[in-house]
Order: structure tokens, then C-alpha cells, then sequence
């Protein structure tokens, strides 16, 4: 498929270039939403027209909230250890809740850490 002429879109669903702008609004801090239809297959969606200056801060946060994610992941990980190492000091594994010998809780901390 090849791109649309300058200032023309595509269809996102069918791919053809025979697309309307049905509703255009200037929303707050100039950003631009429009809303559009295929006129070959009339799927409808819409866009958002953001400001360039502000591009930097959306790229700024989407990183942030990615990186948010690989920490929540990592604590989460810790606290799953955590919980483990305090069975082990109940002389309990933490998945049946039996007596255990301290190799057999690490042996399960380290399977849960390979899945």
C-alpha cells in the first residue's frame, strides 16, 4: 500500500484513500480532534492533532509509565521472595503449607523465579 497524497488520509480499515473529515474541533491547549469516515466501506474513527511543543512531554511520560511498569513487575517479584523467605522461617513451603527443609524453600524460590 502506498502512502495518500500530502494532507490526505487513509482508511485504517479497508486501507482506501477515500476518506471524509466529518466533525473537526479545536479541543483544549490546541489540540485538534477529528472525526472520520471511509466513504468506501464507512468504518469511522478518529484522530488527534496534538501540538508540537507538547510531543516531547507525552514521549517523556509514555517512558516513564514504561518504566513504571518494568519496577511495579520487579517489586512484585520481590514481595513474591519475601513471602517465601518467611515460610522458610516458619519451616513452612509456601505452596502446600507443610514442614519443609530451608533447601526445599529455596528450591521453590528459584523454580518461581524461572517460570
Amino acid at each position: 500500500m502506498k502512502a495518500p497524497p500530502q494532507g490526505q488520509s487513509l482508511c485504517v480499515h479497508c486501507g482506501n484513500a477515500t476518506v471524509a473529515t466529518i466533525d473537526s474541533r479545536v479541543m483544549a491547549s490546541n489540540w485538534r480532534m477529528r472525526r472520520k469516515r471511509c466513504t468506501s466501506c464507512e468504518h469511522r474513527w478518529t484522530t488527534y492533532e496534538v501540538p508540537a511543543e507538547m510531543l516531547d512531554n507525552f514521549k517523556y511520560i509514555l517512558e516513564t509509565m514504561r518504566l513504571m511498569g518494568n519496577h511495579v513487575h520487579a517489586i512484585g517479584l520481590l514481595l513474591e521472595q519475601t513471602r517465601h523467605l518467611s515460610m522458610i522461617q516458619e519451616g513452612k513451603d509456601a505452596n502446600s503449607k507443610q514442614s519443609t527443609t530451608k533447601a526445599d524453600a529455596w528450591h521453590s524460590i528459584r523454580q518461581h523465579q524461572a517460570d
